[in-house]
């Protein structure tokens, strides 16, 4: 709500306040922020669909966050569907801007990475080159397994 009173209710500003926001509290990956991004994330994917259509590179890069925040809930079948998604849409947008296709990348990555499908992670990180390499293991949850 500070964030809300301070930027204006619909503003640009207001939308990239929460975007910082939300993708901290993904990051960060506690089960309370996971919780609080949840109605961030689908409010800034609503504001960008309509902005700027359900098919924007902008809309694809919250939904690699929400698919990100997925997997740290333990939830991997629905998570890699959702960055897959995210992901494939990304690399067919020509006027998405590299740094966001990066993040979107790097999500997937990290995902794979995490469940110890690195041929997957190598797949998706020879598509794209610039993009992570891998990271530490343990940004899923310890019982997160691929889904078979």
């Amino acid at each position: 709500d500070r964030v809300r009173g301070r930027a204006g209710q619909g503003s640009p500003q207001e939308t990239a306040a929460l975007q910082t926001l939300s993708t901290a509290w993904v990051a960060r990956g506690c089960a309370e922020d996971l919780d609080a991004a949840e109605p961030v994330l689908c409010e800034l994917r609503e504001r960008q669909a309509t902005a700027y259509g359900p098919e924007s590179w902008r809309v694809m890069s919250v939904d690699g966050l929400m698919g990100l925040r997925l997997a740290r809930l333990g939830e991997t079948a629905r998570a890699e569907a959702v960055l897959v998604e995210a992901a494939c849409a990304l690399l067919d947008q020509p006027d998405a801007p590299p740094l966001a296709r990066r993040a979107t990348l790097d999500r997937l990555i990290t995902f794979y990475d995490g469940l110890g499908a690195g041929t997957f992670a190598a797949l998706w990180r020879s598509l794209s080159p610039g993009v992570s390499t891998p990271g530490p293991r343990g940004t899923l949850p310890a019982d997160a397994q691929p889904d078979q």
